[in-house]
């Protein structure tokens, strides 16, 4: 394999690295101070406003596949933080919503690390935006990383977790 660094290399893999380690640390701080996930957080503040919203509209709010968010909903319908009830207009289709118990939980949370970040990215300019898209997805072609699933920040660890105890019962 051969190697060719440029000067540009320590700088990328430090913010890379300094990215990483700010989720991790919101991940544990969000875990220990709510008893939930960054990503469940994340999920939760999307119904801050108090409309409710079907899983594939919270999922087009957290830019994530709805088979993903619907791992997270079904936790934290099961916290109390989040009820579902069938739509008026159809009542095959469930709507989502925050409970007092959700809403409570909110008052104590700061904004979450995936809000934090779509801020700022909203404060850049919008080629801005598109070429940091660009070229994160170039580095993640050429890295051979491209074809890796996006799951919300870190709820992947507990999922990871359950298999490892499935694989290994005792």
């Amino acid at each position: 394999m051969t190697e060719c660094h440029s000067s540009y290399s320590p700088i990328v893999l430090n913010c890379l690295r300094r990215l990483v380690s700010a989720l991790h640390v919101a991940s544990r701080q969000t875990e220990k101070q709510l008893g939930m996930s960054t990503a469940q957080l994340f999920a939760l503040q999307k119904l801050e406003d108090g409309q409710k919203r079907s899983l594939n509209d919270l999922a087009s709010l957290t830019y994530t596949h709805q088979s993903s968010l619907s791992v997270v909903v079904r936790k934290l319908v099961a916290k109390g933080l989040i009820e579902s009830s069938a739509a008026p207009e159809d009542s095959r289709r469930l709507m989502l919503g925050l409970t007092d118990q959700g809403r409570n939980v909110l008052s104590k949370a700061s904004a979450s690390v995936p809000d934090r970040l779509l801020t700022a990215l909203a404060g850049m300019e919008p080629q801005d935006q598109r070429q940091l898209g660009d070229l994160l997805t170039r580095l993640l072609d050429r890295a051979a990383m491209s074809e890796t699933r996006a799951e919300l920040f870190f709820e992947y660890d507990e999922l990871k977790t359950q298999e490892e105890s499935h694989d290994n019962p005792g």
